[in-house]
């Protein structure tokens, strides 16, 4: 019977249920041949623990990425100190560096992470802004190919359509201007629709 009033406890205990929140590198060490080496393996060893705990906050900041600049002006005390060299080769024992780290500025770090963020939307719209202008600028080509191939077809049949021998009419005397054939109207459709589709593409 003890049981669920267990579980309601542990269920109720804070940050048990959350899970445990993760703990900042405060000291890290890196170790090589020489203490040039083992003080460079340290920055780049606490760039790698910063990030894991960025990745395992809750919520996770996951767009920022942590590099050696920033954690060597923003989050180191000081350059660091050798530490005890490790036998981890008996003929050439590796030499240690210790660096400290500030306390993390939760803050900062959220802020650099939505900008980031909003940095990786602006890139990838304007990446389909461009695409989209790319595919409307064949379509426009495409189209405007069409309706100079129409026109011209148009064209070539108004011109046969005219009659060759104009004398009988000219006798007749002067007649007011007649109604538009039908080459005419479909070559100022075709005009038409080819300026609607220029507005488009320019718009």
């Amino acid at each position: 019977m003890r049981l669920p009033w267990i579980i309601m406890v542990l269920a109720l205990w804070p940050g048990f249920a959350a899970g445990a929140e993760p703990v900042w590198p405060e000291v890290v060490q890196g170790h090589h041949l020489t203490p040039q080496l083992a003080e460079k393996y340290a920055l780049t060893e606490a760039v790698h623990q910063v990030s894991n705990y960025l990745q395992q906050l809750e919520p996770p900041l996951l767009e920022w990425k942590p590099t050696e600049e920033y954690v060597k002006e923003k989050l180191l005390k000081g350059r660091g100190a050798p530490g005890p060299d490790m036998s981890i080769d008996a003929a050439q024992p590796a030499k240690t560096w210790i660096i400290k780290l500030k306390p993390p500025d939760l803050t900062e770090f959220r802020r650099l992470n939505q900008e980031a963020l909003e940095l990786r939307w602006q890139k990838e719209r304007t990446i389909q802004a461009q695409d989209r202008l790319t595919v409307a600028g064949w379509g426009f080509l495409a189209v405007t190919t069409l309706l100079a191939a129409a026109a011209s077809y148009v064209w070539v049949l108004a011109r046969k359509s005219k009659p060759r021998n104009t004398r009988n009419t000219r006798k007749k005397g002067p007649k007011g201007p007649g109604p538009p054939s039908r080459h005419s109207l479909t070559c100022f459709l075709l005009f038409l629709l080819f300026f609607v589709c220029f507005v488009c593409f320019v718009v």
